[in-house]
């Protein structure tokens, strides 16, 4: 498999068919540092300017062998966390930045794989 001359995950996956399950979210993590007080109450403030940000779990599953091979390339050359980017298709379909925080390949069956990503929106 060739290494992948562009970090658009979507161009590859159309280049090698690719299909995306249903099974793919995103996520809103919205990070906040809260301060508990003697009396119960707290208080929150956001954690910087941009403290909401999308995590896409990023599903496909039975690719053949050629489009598995594709996918592992891919993910094993952007792990490094270089920047990626992916429609967020399941909710806004805005292309944004990401990096790949966890990837895993599973077997189903002879030569099918299935793969699962976790993409963290790089700000």
């Amino acid at each position: 498999m060739p290494t992948p001359s562009s970090n658009n995950m979507d161009t590859w996956m159309t280049t090698y068919s690719i299909p995306e399950s249903p099974e793919s979210e995103v996520q809103m993590e919205v990070r906040l540092f809260v301060t508990q007080f003697s009396d119960g109450y707290s208080q929150r403030v956001a954690k910087g300017t941009n403290n909401l940000r999308r995590v896409y779990t990023f599903v496909t599953r039975l690719l053949d062998t050629t489009a598995a091979d594709a996918m592992r390339d891919f993910f094993a050359y952007y792990s490094q966390g270089e920047q990626i980017l992916k429609l967020t298709a399941p909710t806004d379909n805005t292309q944004r930045k990401y990096w790949i925080e966890s990837w895993s390949e599973q077997l189903d069956g002879p030569i099918h794989r299935s793969f699962t990503a976790t993409l963290i929106e790089d700000r």
